[in-house]
């Protein structure tokens, strides 16, 4: 996500015709990629559809303040290469005018709670366990448990599980998983066309 001051010059660069919205700071580039040659996945475009629409309608972003780059797309300006990612990257950045660490911090908190609260939502959970280092973000923490309300939000410390050791104990059972030539990669997971083992054991 990338935030802007001089939103006139964006526009300009890049075609858009001129903003109607009163408040044009706050830019989202945002990358969706199905189309993997060796593994193709099923469900990023998906997600980077719905996140655009959560910081279109709920976040205050101007809806075309809000840039998407997935596979199929019409324009072939909005189509994920690299090229086009590094070119629309490096106009926000170039930007005049200060861009306000905060205003990057408040949208990037605003959105992850947003999504947060709608995909968790069905489920009427009683109690949350974050871990990762976002975990440690006070702003995302208090956040997400305004958005989440009533359950309780709590990192995985409560449980024993220091929110940066979960990732290596995770990736402990991942390996015994592989050693035992489990099936990791799951079609309802990832979208891949059939289950696989993932990794491999290389011993000296």
């Amino acid at each position: 996500m990338v935030a802007a001051a001089d939103q006139g010059a964006a526009d300009k660069a890049i075609g858009l015709a001129p903003s109607t919205q009163p408040d044009g700071r706050n830019w989202a580039l945002i990358v969706g990629v199905n189309g993997y040659s060796q593994a193709p996945l099923k469900y990023c475009v998906k997600d980077a559809t719905v996140l655009a629409e959560t910081l279109r309608s709920k976040c205050g972003y101007a809806a075309d303040r809000v840039y998407l780059m997935t596979d199929g797309q019409k324009d072939f300006k909005d189509t994920p290469t690299r090229r086009n990612i590094l070119k629309t990257a490096q106009l926000v950045a170039d930007l005049p005018g200060d861009v306000e660490s905060c205003d990057l911090l408040a949208s990037g908190v605003a959105a992850v709670a947003e999504v947060l609260g709608e995909v968790l939502a069905p489920w009427r959970c009683q109690r949350v366990l974050l871990a990762g280092g976002g975990a440690r973000n006070a702003a995302l923490v208090s956040a997400v448990a305004a958005r989440l309300r009533p359950a309780a939000v709590e990192t995985t410390d409560a449980c024993g599980v220091g929110v940066h050791e979960r990732e290596a104990m995770a990736m402990a059972v991942l390996g015994a998983l592989c050693h035992d030539r489990t099936p990791i990669t799951l079609p309802q997971v990832t979208g891949a066309a059939r289950p696989a083992i993932a990794g491999t054991w290389v011993t000296p």
